[in-house]
Order: structure tokens, then sequence, then C-alpha cells
């Protein structure tokens, strides 16, 4: 026999995972690149982040259509993201021109 607390665990897991699933449809763009800076500056270092820009061109998200085929937008152009999202691509272009040697 499973617990009362077992049941009442579970349960609440399943309202967090619906509550989550519900609300978490739009995200912002800042978000997203406040997160990528954050993964970046631990990967180079604080010392080689400011030559890194982010790319017009490469940075899309990816999402369902009613259609069911995969569809590309810029992710730059937008303030959020109001679709279900599949995959969030943001490419950084070092910019080599800026160092001093």
């Amino acid at each position: 026999m499973l617990s009362n607390k077992f049941i009442r665990f579970v349960i609440l897991l399943v309202c967090i995972h619906l509550h989550l699933s519900a609300f978490a449809i739009t995200i912002k763009t800042n978000t997203i690149i406040a997160v990528t800076d954050s993964i970046l500056i631990s990967r180079v270092g604080e010392h080689l982040f400011p030559y890194f820009e982010i790319s017009n061109e490469g940075t899309h998200y990816n999402y369902l259509a009613s259609n069911k085929k995969l569809v590309s937008e810029l992710l730059i152009n937008k303030r959020k993201i109001t679709k279900k999202f599949n995959e969030i691509w943001v490419l950084y272009q070092f910019n080599y021109t800026k160092m001093k040697v």
C-alpha cells in the first residue's frame, strides 16, 4: 500500500508540472541573452567576453507549427517568445578587430 504522504507528494509534483507547463509559454529575450552571456563568461572568462558579439543572422529559435512542421524565427528582433519553442540557438561571433596586440 502506498503511504498517504507519498500520494500527496505525487499530487503536488503533478500540480507543479501542470502549473509550469501552462505558464511557461512566454520568455523574454533579455533573459535568454543574460543566461547565454553567463554561459559564455564561464567558458571563456571575463577578460575575453567583451570581444564577443551576438550574431543577428544565427540567433533563432525553433518551434512546431500547427501543421507539425519545424519553423525557425529570428530571436533578436523580438522582445519575448510567446510560442512553445523546442530549441533556442544563440550564435556569438568573436570580434578580433577589437583586440589590441
